[in-house]
């Protein structure tokens, strides 16, 4: 009755008809990942609605003398209206804006997004009376529009909530060094990614699959990890395990046995990631016993996705199951069969 560690690898085999990733006995040097969406995020875009600092000495046109109304176009406008500024000093604008409403979604990231010209911009967020802001933006001398993100506010090195987005101050400045093409800027805004947080199921389940393709489930869906994607979404990566009761389950010597794992948002419906197969076991059963099941987790926020990553193969990642086990087929009594590697030496027992 063998009894074995069986490892989720990165090469492919066709079992029974399945083509699909190897369940075996042993890993190899290659690891391997893949990786499904979580969560696609909405978003919601913040204008300039006021003047909370006018610092930039020049706006074009020069009436009327605020500058907000220069840059808050949600379709740029270029030359018609803008900001700017001379080289060789700093100046700083900071903006009044739209009030984020989104209920009890969390937030993924927050971007500002500027359409600019010039050299030594930068943006970023007024936060209780500090300012945060990104390096130097590269320098363009035709009007130019890009983005830069925060996962996290910069004040607390926290998850952004709605009131820290409505309570920052939307900031540009200039710090153009002497000899550069001096700053201007004719559009800026805030767009904030956000989502519904939920339970994250992380399962697998097994099922035997005969010659002709036809499966038979062994296991319902087993939850080895959860967590809510709010917290999952940082995640560095952790080899995450469960155990879990095998029924003894009878099987023909050509029936394979095949594992799929998934993800489930919610009550909503198993995603399915992966699949893997074992060869064909050449079994009478798949034995009663305890798996313990391990697999290689990683979550990641780009801002408008949050991702699932899944990791195996290779001692970094030993995604497995352990205490698999099985009864090999015991042909009838007295048909004849070999027992050896089918080469010279053989012993045919009857």
């Amino acid at each position: 009755m063998p009894v074995e560690t069986r490892y989720f690898r990165s090469d492919t085999a066709t079992v029974n008809g399945l083509t699909t990733y190897l369940l075996g006995a042993s890993q190899t040097a290659a690891s391997k990942y893949t990786y499904g969406t979580l969560v696609s995020c909405s978003s919601a875009y913040l204008y300039p609605t006021g003047d909370a600092y006018a610092g930039f000495p020049y706006i074009y046109p020069t009436s009327p003398t605020t500058h907000y109304d220069k840059v808050d176009e949600a379709t740029a406008d270029d030359d018609a209206t803008y900001v700017y500024g001379a080289y060789g000093v700093t100046y700083t604008d900071r903006y009044y804006k739209t009030t984020l409403n989104i209920g009890t979604s969390k937030i993924a990231a927050v971007n500002i997004i500027i359409r600019y010209k010039g050299s030594g911009l930068r943006v970023g967020f007024y936060i209780g009376g500090t300012l945060y802001l990104s390096s130097a933006l590269t320098g363009k001398t035709t009007w130019t529009t890009t983005s830069v993100r925060w996962l996290k506010n910069p004040a607390t090195n926290q998850d952004w909530t709605q009131d820290d987005v409505n309570n920052a101050q939307l900031v540009v400045q200039a710090m153009t060094a002497a000899g550069q093409t001096a700053a201007a800027f004719t559009q800026v805004y805030i767009r904030v990614y956000y989502y519904t947080d939920n339970t994250v199921y992380f399962q697998f389940r097994a099922f035997k699959r005969d010659a002709s393709g036809t499966e038979t489930a062994v296991t319902d869906y087993i939850t080895f990890y959860s967590a809510l994607i709010s917290v999952f979404k940082d995640d560095a990566g952790t080899l995450r395990s469960t155990t879990a009761n095998i029924p003894q389950t009878a099987l023909a010597s050509t029936d394979s046995i095949v594992v799929r794992v998934y993800a489930k948002i919610g009550t909503g419906s198993p995603s399915l990631q992966n699949v893997y197969t074992t060869e064909q076991l050449g079994a009478q059963s798949l034995d009663a016993s305890t798996w313990t099941f391990y697999f290689y987790l990683k979550g990641a926020n780009v801002g408008s996705t949050i991702y699932d990553y899944w990791y195996w193969d290779t001692s970094t990642y030993p995604s497995r199951i352990e205490n698999f086990t099985w009864t090999p087929y015991a042909p009838p009594a007295g048909v004849p069969h070999f027992i050896g590697d089918g080469l010279a030496g053989a012993v045919v027992i009857v």
